[in-house]
């Protein structure tokens, strides 16, 4: 299954909401006063999302808290951070992306359009390689060398058993990223992947007579009831969508797309006949 909040993180979370309500604010006053969305302040004190050291001391500061209570605030989020373990990267994982992994690890369901990259959860090792190596965005090898690891350790949560709903290009089984022999290692990952219960992979083909989205879709449902979360990515990075009409728009192109693709029998069939074609 895949990881749940852990109790100190829900801990960490009823203590900010006491805080606040003691200070006699709402979650929209606290949100815009921080430039963040209500839906966040709704996932900070429900235990769903991390927190910074520094945007401790500024709700802190917020809701004048007292020096016991800034110091219980304090050992609280450093009991939430244990397991996290993409932390130990350091500066290669900004803020939006450490939300983005607590969010990916505490999903019970994720579903991921991507039509011009692999889904980093599906990736083979020579593929990511191939695809940091070449970033312009990633000119240090060290940190080429890290991205790629992090990566790989992502993928945990599908053997955790989160169900994954992948829906991809065509064009993905063709184009030889990092050369042939890289290629023919990720069709053999994907066709391994697809076989797994809890993962699905669609293959949009080329044929197809209507738009595809440009980019990256990604959506987060929760077990706990919790508002989803959608992301979208393109070459300027990932963008974080907690507002809920944002997140049904996403949701509803990302079905559109699915409708178009082949069904999961198919798509298989298709990688493992490309597969055999190298």
């Amino acid at each position: 299954m895949a990881l749940a909040p852990t109790y100190a993180r829900r801990e960490l979370g009823a203590e900010l909401k006491r805080l606040r309500e003691a200070a006699r604010l709402t979650q929209a006053v606290v949100a815009k006063a921080h430039k963040w969305s209500t839906a966040k302040m709704i996932r900070l004190e429900g235990g769903l999302v991390t927190l910074t050291l520094h945007d401790l001391h500024l709700l802190a500061d917020f809701y004048g808290a007292d020096e016991d209570e800034r110091l219980t605030l304090i050992e609280l989020m450093e009991r939430a951070e244990e397991g996290q373990w993409w932390h130990a990267y350091g500066r290669i994982v900004p803020l939006v992306l450490d939300e983005f992994l607590a969010l990916e690890a505490q999903a019970a369901s994720i579903s991921n359009m991507q039509m011009t990259t692999v889904p980093g959860l599906l990736q083979c090792r020579s593929y990511a390689e191939a695809m940091f190596r070449n970033a312009a965005k990633v000119p240090d090898p060290d940190d080429a060398a890290a991205l790629v690891d992090l990566r790989m350790k992502r993928q945990r949560v599908l053997s955790e058993g989160t169900a994954f709903d992948a829906t991809i290009s065509e064009v993905l089984l063709l184009q030889p990223m990092g050369g042939r022999e890289v290629l023919k290692d990720q069709l053999a990952h994907l066709a391994r992947m697809a076989e797994l219960p809890n993962v699905t992979i669609r293959v949009v083909p080329l044929s197809t007579e209507q738009p595809l989205t440009i980019g990256g879709l990604i959506l987060f449902d929760f077990a706990d009831q919790a508002t989803p979360v959608s992301y979208t990515e393109d070459f300027g990075g990932i963008t974080p969508h907690h507002n809920q009409i944002d997140v049904r728009r996403h949701r509803r192109e990302a079905d559109r797309v699915r409708s178009m693709a082949w069904s999961p029998e198919e798509s298989l069939t298709n990688i493992q006949a490309r597969l055999r074609e190298l």
